[in-house]
């Protein structure tokens, strides 16, 4: 195991439902805590008091989070999944194994930001469609572009999806200021995209700008180091291709 897939397996533990292994944590020592409080024994009090503190902290900021993906019409709730795993014929775009760019000037645009290393997260939109059984990005808007590149404001983006299909876009981009292979993992907030189906990510690994896409089910990386061809990959896939 070498230091990337070390920090990936991290990040993966850190975003995953190890939230609900803290909130039992959480629970157990606020229960201790109370019990050693009527029974008068300060010093044991204060030991849960101190454990109690980061696992509270670690499950309110997670809570924060989930409950943010609940917000809009479209929830990523387990009948939501299990309606999108099997039904593909109304969500083709979540069942792609490639996604494909074939906008090499937005591509390279998109990139060349990346590559700035800008201290805000930015994105901006992008169409895609089904072609050849996979998903195509044929137009992505630039990057370097006034209208459309929209700065993060702390937890949101602030998408104008109405503004963004009317103009005829049905996917969004965004950066990671925070560079290394963590940003291999998707977590359920940035997953979470209301009415969006194709989404993509970049950020920059040892100096490099990197994209990778990624929906409701499945995560896309340039498995070959062709950043113009995204195959579906799961977490073993993305470990291997990080050693």
């Amino acid at each position: 195991m070498n230091k990337e897939q070390l920090k990936y397996l991290g990040s993966g533990l850190i975003f995953s439902d190890v939230y609900y292994t803290s909130m039992g944590v959480t629970l157990l020592n606020s229960a201790s805590l109370v019990f050693n409080l009527i029974q008068g024994n300060v010093v044991s009090s204060g030991l849960f008091l101190v454990n109690l503190i980061p696992f509270a902290g670690y499950t309110f900021i997670q809570s924060v989070l989930r409950k943010s993906d609940l917000k809009g019409d479209d929830k990523i709730g387990l009948k939501s999944l299990t309606k999108i795993k099997s039904d593909v014929d109304n969500f083709p775009l979540q069942h792609v194994d490639e996604v494909i760019i074939s906008d090499s000037f937005g591509l390279e645009a998109m990139l060349k930001r990346t590559s700035d290393k800008e201290k805000k997260e930015w994105g901006v939109p992008f169409f895609s469609e089904l072609k050849d059984g996979n998903a195509e990005i044929s137009r992505i808007h630039n990057p370097y572009s006034d209208e459309y590149v929209i700065f993060s404001n702390f937890m949101s983006l602030g998408l104008n999806f109405d503004k963004l299909f009317e103009d005829e876009y049905n996917g969004f981009q965004h950066f990671h200021p925070i560079s290394g292979v963590s940003s291999y993992y998707i977590c359920r907030q940035d997953r979470v995209k209301p009415k969006l189906e194709i989404n993509l990510l970049s950020f920059n690994v040892k100096e490099k700008p990197v994209v990778i896409g990624f929906n409701r089910l499945h995560t896309y990386v340039p498995l070959d180091g062709d950043q113009t061809k995204l195959q579906k990959a799961s977490f073993k896939d993305i470990y291997r291709f990080l050693g």
